[in-house]
């Protein structure tokens, strides 16, 4: 490109682009919220998938979601058979809208091998009072935690509750003896453990299992009876029921009087009382012979917008059939474990109007050691941290350089939508050391990431990650530096603190760009697929500023309090005040300046009529830009009978505009789930929106939204 430019051909470029983007952006924004206003069918789909792990004894389930989520409450507080999550999530972009509505991530996730967990259900949205709603197998014991990232919540379920638990048993203190035949000796056997211990927490099971096969194999006592304990509820955690049975009933033969003699009784017949399932149809053979499995799940959903506006004829805005499917399979060839994923959907849509489209959120394959040396993904993905943003398609690899410390490269091509094929003109290269304190609580890891765009540096950054995961704090923070252009790209914090027993506060603090900075943005912005479309008189230097002048800068605070007042009663508060600010010079886009504060206060009981039923009431007041809002909102959970549920839910907005338009909102909503069988539901949501806006004028408007969406849901 040209370095001689006018300064003419800069201000027309950008004036196009910022009055043109930002435009649509709006138009965007009006058009999904009048349907997100009422709980938009579809937006429930924030849900990517479940993990598992042991620590300390007990199971870790951790929830992925498709975005950032911060942890604000939960109700029962620490039993029940169901368990309700309250999220913060940061509101969508304009660019996110569409994926939203067509649902990029799943509404419902089904384990299939994990058996203490039926199901988890997202309710409501991300951008207006989301909620995860997780059901148990039986009433259990469990605390909840912020994840390990901020796109993931932590369910630990307490060792005394019902089912199998993992154990804590740490090794004896052993003598140094060194051996002669190559197996380990007493004085690696603590470290083995460890390694061990540390690998299933990080949700390496083939590692762990590995190591307690090879601990069993050395024949040392009393290694090799705790290593038989351990290894068998690996196995169960796995679902892979039959094996875990073989190492209990293994135990029990070769140590009738052992210490865990009652113990492995115990989880043995909870083994032997478990319904079959696809999992426990492993044969009792070695891990070797393990058949392949496949499990996902597949539903489809008839979906309807309408809307009446006063003074104009009926409209609707959607008529389709969104089908959508999540496939895993996962199997064994000769040393290497092999496995993947599809995750798509496809919109039909009944509207000549709207196109009917389709998205592949995920679709690789996975190929790792069973030592847990070498992990690699390959496809369509994501990754938290590390420095790539977003979806991309391309390669993550793994080496695991010992049991704390491992070195990861990135290779691909970064996605601007999940509905497009491959994007060749943008490569990324990333390279992360990622570092595990010794006790498990500390995790830090470090990054660099280059990115071209059409042979052209787009995106130079560097980066660090860290954790903490306390008995009482917890703590995730994300710091993201383009040295290419010199600017703060993420800060992220969050902290939570168990103050007392029934008492956790939490923290917040954001300062991101958005969109992300990368060259490529100023491109596309001036109508370009690439460098060779642009005006060959434009040069770099103004097209480095446009990336910078579009890119704004968005600051977040929020914090929240949630206080348990006794078993079925809990008070929760939280508000946050955010801002959108431009940092340049240019005064087309000064307009787009905007601050919102908020606070928030609800009052939630659960099982006071029945077990499983949840009711709650909540105030919000929001001090927008442009109006300020007072909204009640209602909700109850009502579990009519082990099969069908029906929540139905009220919100009552009172919104008066700075320029003297007030507009009132009635929004009645029910959402009713009826299960078949086990591994079939149906599923109905439907809602109607109210509205009359009184014009400043004296004018008056009554208008009428509604929305529906009915289907089934199959897991399989």
């Amino acid at each position: 490109m040209s370095s001689a430019a006018t300064k003419p051909i800069r201000a027309a470029r950008i004036r196009h682009a910022v009055r043109s983007g930002p435009a649509i952006g709006l138009l965007l924004l009006l058009c999904f919220g009048l349907i997100g206003a009422a709980q938009a069918v579809g937006s429930e789909r924030f849900l990517e998938r479940l993990s598992s792990e042991s620590s300390d004894g007990r199971l870790v389930v951790t929830i992925h979601f498709i975005r950032r989520v911060q942890l604000l409450s939960h109700v029962p507080a620490k039993y029940g058979e169901r368990l309700e999550i309250r999220l913060r999530g940061r509101g969508a972009t304009a660019a996110q809208l569409p994926g939203m509505v067509l649902g990029e991530g799943l509404r419902q996730l089904t384990p299939t091998r994990l058996p203490q967990i039926r199901k988890v259900t997202a309710s409501g949205n991300l951008d207006s009072d989301p909620a995860v709603i997780v059901w148990f197998d039986r009433a259990r014991g469990f605390r909840v935690r912020a994840g390990r990232n901020d796109r993931s919540i932590d369910i630990v379920l307490e060792p005394d509750a019902p089912g199998v638990a993992v154990p804590d048993a740490e090794p004896l203190p052993a003598p140094a003896q060194p051996r002669q035949d190559g197996m380990p000796g007493e004085r690696e056997m603590p470290n083995l453990f460890r390694q061990a211990r540390l690998a299933f927490n990080e949700g390496r099971y083939q590692r762990a299992t590995a190591i307690y096969d090879k601990i069993i194999a050395s024949g040392l006592e009393p290694y090799v009876r705790e290593a038989i304990v351990a290894l068998g509820v690996a196995r169960a955690l796995r679902g892979q029921d039959a094996h875990a049975r073989a190492q209990f009933q293994r135990y029990l033969k070769d140590y009738p009087d052992g210490p865990e003699a009652r113990r492995v009784k115990r989880l043995l017949d909870a083994l032997l009382a478990r319904r079959p399932s696809s999992a426990d149809a492993v044969a009792e053979a070695p891990e070797e012979a393990q058949p392949w499995q496949v499990f996902g799940t597949f539903d489809q959903f008839y979906l309807l917008n309408h809307s009446k506006i006063e003074g104009r004829d009926s409209d609707t805005l959607r008529s389709s059939l969104l089908s959508s499917t999540n496939v895993n399979f996962q199997g064994r060839a000769g040393s290497f474990d092999l496995g993947g994923r599809f995750s798509g959907s496809y919109d039909y849509s009944f509207l000549s109007e709207r196109s009917s489209l389709s998205r592949v959120s995920y679709a690789y394959l996975d190929l790792a050691s069973t030592d847990g040396t070498h992990e690699a993904r390959l496809g369509r993905q994501r990754l938290p941290g590390s420095g790539v943003l977003g979806y991309f398609d391309g390669l993550h690899y793994q080496y695991q350089l010992n049991d704390r410390n491992a070195v990861r490269y990135a290779v691909g091509s970064p996605m601007r939508s999940t509905r497009d094929g491959v994007d060749s003109d943008r490569v990324f290269n990333g390279l992360a050391l990622d570092f595990n304190g010794a006790d498990d609580r500390w995790f830090l890891s470090l990054y660099g990431l280059y990115q071209s765009f059409d042979g052209e540096l787009d995106r130079r950054a560097l980066g660090v990650e860290s954790r903490y995961l306390g008995d009482s704090i917890t703590a995730y923070s994300l710091v993201d530096y383009d040295t290419y252009f010199d600017k703060l790209n993420i800060f992220y914090l969050f902290g939570s603190w168990r103050v007392q027993e029934g008492t956790v506060a939490s923290l917040t603090l954001d300062e991101r760009r958005t969109p992300g900075l990368s060259l490529s943005n100023a491109v596309y912005s001036l109508g370009a697929d690439d460098f060779s479309d642009l005006d060959p008189l434009l040069p770099d230097g103004d097209l480095k500023s446009l990336a910078k002048d579009l890119s704004l800068v968005y600051r977040s605070a929020y914090a929240s309090l949630t206080q348990q007042l006794d078993k079925r009663w809990q008070l929760q508060f939280d508000g946050g005040i955010s801002s959108l600010r431009d940092d340049s010079d240019q005064p087309e886009i000064s307009g787009l300046d905007s601050d919102d504060w908020y606070v928030y206060g609800q009052l939630m009981g659960s099982g006071l009529i029945k077990s499983g039923d949840l009711f709650s009431v909540g105030l919000r007041y929001t001090d927008a830009e442009r109006a300020d809002i007072t909204s009640l909102l209602l909700r109850a959970r009502a579990p009519v009978n082990e099969r069908l549920q029906i929540d139905p839910r009220l919100r009552l907005d009172l919104r008066d505009g700075d320029d003297g338009d007030d507009r009132r909102r009635l929004i009645p909503s029910l959402f009713t789930t009826y299960r078949l069988s086990k591994r079939t539901s149906l599923e109905l949501d439907l809602g109607l929106e109210f509205s009359r806006t009184e014009f400043d004028m004296g004018d008056k408007q009554d208008d009428r939204f509604f929305y529906l969406s009915a289907g089934y849901r199959h897991d399989f």
